[in-house]
């Protein structure tokens, strides 16, 4: 009778140590495994142009620069380059605020609400679990200072835009190269950073990117046309050609087209 040799499928004492193991860890962590495998696609995302809380164009001294087109591939690489710190003990390393796969899904939204946007407005997005939680919130908008980037909430853990406490933040921004804090003054001679609120210095508008919104000189208002008549106008225009260039599809078409329109 021939005999068969079974070591190859019999595993070692190692082996069976590894297997046990891991077989703990799941029954203990198993939020920890799902989270490492769930896929960017199973986020909730939603960015929509908003218009700034009341005094805060005025408080912070911000001359907008919108609508603006922005170039994609410049977009995501703007994106990529904002970081955050979490506070534990202390610093963390720096993070990156936007992964790879948000970046590519994120970035062409924004792009498309900054199209959108006016003078008073700024682009809100928001990323939530499957279980519907918050887990990154902010907002974006262009300036003639640069591009702002400000964030309300990281890992869940949420932030006013100009809050200050005693115990410390549960995150920070990390200004990098060519960008800084917004610095707002608290008390008359002393600033304090917004540690939330990052401007990419470096990011001047390009002529090319500036969708001009015809504004009457004082020369020429002694009749003034109906309100924002002219702005509105444009703003149709800006629509019909995101439409042609296939950046909306015709429900989202019908339902700016008919805001725009409620504001006349």
């Amino acid at each position: 009778m021939a005999n068969f040799n079974y070591g190859l499928l019999k595993p070692e004492r190692g082996q069976l140590r590894i297997i046990a193991l891991s077989c703990l860890y799941i029954l203990f962590f198993p939020k920890a495994i799902l989270a490492a495998q769930l896929p960017t696609d199973a986020f909730k995302i939603s960015v929509s142009v908003q218009s700034f809380e009341y005094g805060e164009i005025q408080n912070y001294n911000l001359k907008m620069i919108q609508p603006y087109r922005f170039d994609i591939v410049a977009l995501n690489k703007i994106m990529s380059s904002l970081a955050y710190q979490k506070r534990g003990v202390s610093w963390s390393n720096k993070r990156r605020v936007f992964n790879t796969a948000l970046t590519r899904r994120l970035a062409p939204m924004i792009r498309k609400n900054f199209l959108l946007a006016d003078r008073n407005q700024r682009i809100v997005f928001r990323v939530k679990n499957a279980s519907g939680k918050t887990i990154l919130a902010g907002d974006t908008f262009l300036t003639f200072e640069g591009l702002h980037w400000r964030l309300t909430a990281i890992q869940k853990k949420r932030r006013t835009v100009d809050d200050f406490s005693v115990s410390g933040f549960p995150w920070r921004l990390v200004p990098l190269t060519h960008q800084s804090y917004k610095t707002k003054e608290k008390i008359k001679g002393l600033t304090q950073d917004l540690t939330n609120w990052v401007v990419f210095n470096k990011i001047k508008p390009d002529s090319k990117g500036i969708i001009q919104l015809p504004l009457l000189s004082e020369e020429k208002q002694p009749v003034r046309p109906g309100p924002q008549s002219l702005d509105i106008k444009n703003r149709l225009n800006i629509l019909e050609d995101l439409k042609q260039d296939g950046l909306i599809n015709d429900e989202e078409y019908h339902i700016k087209r008919q805001k725009i329109l409620d504001d006349l």
